[in-house]
């Protein structure tokens, strides 16, 4: 027998089985993929409102909240930066709250420190 344990084979005191470290989301590819996703919808509404008058209303009350933002050119701009750090810090958020509430859930055990982590020892 290897003297290597498979992450499989290792259980420690909070893993159920169901919580394994593959479940877990990547807060920073998440928070990237969500900022350039809302900076590419607040651009794409930005730009449309100013070529077509398409969507000015929802340009007006993002706007509100998104300084520079209006329905021009460059305005679809200073929306975009503002979309891109928007959708970054909630992606950011979203997979941090979900990898601490993901053990707790699974598991219906206590969240900890630890959480469902497997500790490989080699």
């Amino acid at each position: 027998m290897s003297k290597h344990r498979h992450s499989h084979e290792h259980k420690n005191e909070h893993e159920c089985g169901q919580c394994h470290p593959c479940s877990k989301l990547k807060p920073l590819p998440l928070a990237l993929a969500g900022g350039f996703l809302c900076a590419l919808g607040t651009l794409s509404l930005g730009w449309s409102a100013a070529l077509s008058q398409w969507g000015t209303g929802m340009v007006q009350t993002l706007a509100s909240v998104y300084l520079g933002f209006q329905p021009t050119l460059a305005g679809g701009l200073y929306g975009a930066a503002w979309g891109f750090l928007d959708g970054f810090f909630s992606g950011l958020i979203f997979a941090f709250l979900y990898n601490a509430f993901l053990c707790c859930c699974l598991c219906k055990k206590s969240c900890s420190k630890e959480g469902c982590n497997t500790k490989h020892h080699h």
